[in-house]
């Protein structure tokens, strides 16, 4: 097992040096989603892996991909239409195009980290979904509330 200060440090290094410079949540997610090998499920990194070993470095990978997974999935609709709409600026596809494929192909279905349980999942795939929709028809994200409905 690698030492717990080694993963922390390159933790530390990975957000600091990389994701620091990604302006979005989704944005980092799917960067670090790109880090994996969707064959193996591991990750891989050059630069973490050349400044501490590559098991230290998939370790790093897999805890960042993991906290910005869960902070997406817990984040509210009109959150993540902002953060989908950000994605779509920062990226070189026209967004017309990017929500056409997207809406299409679903490759937010493989953003999820290995070992992500499939409520999370499925609930991460819903929302994008949702925002998606949103988008792609210029509506605002609804307002979404407990209980019963009421009559009035």
């Amino acid at each position: 097992m690698e030492s717990e200060s080694a993963v922390d440090s390159a933790i530390d290094d990975l957000e600091a040096r990389t994701l620091s410079a990604l302006p979005t949540s989704l944005l980092r997610l799917v960067y670090l989603a790109s880090t994996r090998d969707y064959n193996s499920g591991r990750y891989w990194h050059a630069g973490l892996a050349s400044e501490f070993s590559s098991p230290v470095a998939e370790m790093a990978l897999e805890i960042c991909h993991r906290k910005v997974f869960e902070t997406l999935v817990v984040t509210s609709l009109d959150k993540l239409v902002e953060e989908v709409r950000d994605y779509t600026v920062q990226i070189k596809t026209p967004p017309e195009e990017l929500l056409k494929t997207w809406r299409w192909l679903q490759p937010f279905r493989v953003l999820a980290p290995v070992r992500t349980d499939a409520l999370n999942s499925g609930l991460f795939c819903s929302n994008m979904k949702i925002a998606l929709e949103i988008l792609a028809y210029g509506k605002p994200a609804p307002a979404i509330r407990g209980g019963a409905p009421r009559s009035e």
